[in-house]
């Protein structure tokens, strides 16, 4: 599941284009997007969670 902020211009116009999921993520990132993983690394070394609970999620 992806939470798309669509008014970002480049992400619409690749919506609006039907890109394939690779484009639209690889974009997304580029415009500041953290998957999953990155934003749960940053959970577990603020203490905020487990490692075991990122992977649990995650994998």
């Amino acid at each position: 599941m992806v939470d798309i902020d669509y008014k970002k211009e480049k992400i619409g116009q690749i919506l609006l284009e039907r890109k394939g999921v690779d484009e639209i993520r690889d974009v997304a990132i580029e415009e500041g997007m953290k998957t999953l993983l990155e934003a749960g690394a940053y959970k577990v070394a603020e203490g905020l969670t487990s490692l075991e609970e990122l992977y649990r999620v995650v994998f």
